[in-house]
């Protein structure tokens, strides 16, 4: 367990309602994961109320860790190998908004499947939101990258399956591709765009 507060004006992920079984006080609150720009994984408080106390009565941390890691999607290995073929035409970038939790996780599954660390064997520099402290969709984030990898946005494509990351990325002048109606990098590579 642990102690949580934040302001109210934080974004509100997840609401609960709190049962106080020594003062009868049941507060509704709302919470934040803030934790895909650096800070600790944790929840926040986000509507306002004060510290309090909070566990999960009947979950293990191997179940809550399950859970957590369970919305993480498998990156097919024709996929891999199709980077592994873009790599040598191309110089590659990743952008995540994750946390730490994931990354580990990834860093040792891909390590386990694959027998080789994917994010700096594929990718010229993977950025993770965590780390930069910069989110997907915000400008800034994108002009941090373009600043760190040292390309112009206009020789550069940004892919994403999220509406809004691309609208973030045409803001400062990268070329963008939506992945819609499960769309993949080995379709685009068929069509030839990349």
């Amino acid at each position: 367990c642990g102690r949580l507060a934040a302001p109210s004006s934080d974004k509100t992920d997840i609401t609960m309602q709190i049962h106080d079984i020594q003062t009868g006080y049941s507060p509704v609150c709302g919470f934040s994961i803030k934790s895909e720009i650096g800070n600790a994984p944790t929840l926040i408080n986000a509507t306002g109320a004060t510290n309090f106390i909070y566990e999960v009565e009947g979950l293990s941390d191997e179940q809550i860790d399950k859970a957590w890691f369970s919305m993480i999607l498998e990156i097919p290995r024709d996929v891999i190998q199709l980077l592994g073929v873009l790599k040598l035409k191309y110089r590659l970038f990743l952008f995540s908004n994750t946390n730490v939790l994931h990354i580990e996780y990834l860093k040792k599954e891909f390590e386990r499947q694959l027998g080789f660390d994917l994010f700096n064997c594929v990718f010229d520099k993977a950025f993770f939101s965590n780390e930069i402290h910069h989110r997907k969709p915000h400008p800034e984030s994108f002009k941090y990258v373009l600043e760190q990898a040292g390309i112009e946005a206009e020789e550069t494509l940004f892919i994403d399956d999220s509406k809004q990351h691309l609208e973030g990325a045409s803001k400062v002048g990268l070329n963008t591709y939506w992945l819609t109606n499960g769309e993949t990098l080995i379709d685009l590579y068929d069509k030839k765009i990349i």
